[in-house]
């Protein structure tokens, strides 16, 4: 029977072997160097899962940060923590949007399956005595759906409004964020303009 590395006794020279090994590496020595380094979590995946809710794509989230972060391309530890923001408002801004979506859709669900009569088959509509010349006169089954669900959800406990209020609030946080981001860079560059 053979043993296996995992599973196998290290002797006392091995251990000090490693340890000494282990001194040598002192890690990343240039500012780069500990930027990139200090970004390995989330370049790789590590905290992923982190912003992404049970049931979602991780690699989704991971692709988005990847992306937005190879376009800003952060030069300091400020940028970067701008840019960290930028990307976790920025997915919250789209992540609102499919929960906006799946609000909707879970309120038409519930209103079909209360057995509430809705033929499918007609349109409702209102007399054209009522109306200007050009105005609708009809509301087609996939419109009067999502005013059930919005009428439903007004009626209910209010996510949807809960919602908006709450992709409002993020989308100014991620507007006044790459303001402070834009301006740090432009001072950045004053600054360097003025040292050449």
């Amino acid at each position: 029977m053979s043993t296996t590395h995992s599973n196998a006794r290290r002797t006392a020279k091995q251990i000090l072997a490693s340890q000494q090994n282990g001194r040598l590496g002192k890690g990343p020595q240039s500012d780069l160097g500990k930027r990139r380094s200090s970004a390995n979590a989330l370049k790789h995946g590590g905290y992923a899962e982190r912003f992404v809710p049970v049931g979602q794509n991780v690699d989704a989230y991971q692709e988005y940060f990847d992306r937005h972060y190879a376009y800003w391309k952060p030069t300091d530890a400020l940028e970067e923590e701008f840019v960290h923001q930028l990307i976790r408002y920025g997915w919250k801004l789209q992540f609102n949007a499919i929960l906006e979506s799946s609000l909707y859709s879970n309120e038409i669900l519930n209103y079909y399956r209360s057995n509430l009569s809705l033929d499918y088959r007609k349109k409702r509509n209102i007399s054209k005595v009522y109306l200007a010349d050009s105005a609708k006169s009809e509301l087609n089954k996939s419109d009067e759906l999502m005013a059930i669900a919005f009428q439903q959800d007004l009626n209910g406990n209010q996510c949807l409004l809960a919602l908006d209020d709450m992709d409002s609030r993020v989308f100014v946080k991620f507007q006044k964020t790459l303001d402070k981001l834009l301006e740090h860079r432009r001072r950045k560059d004053e600054l360097q303009q003025k040292t050449l």
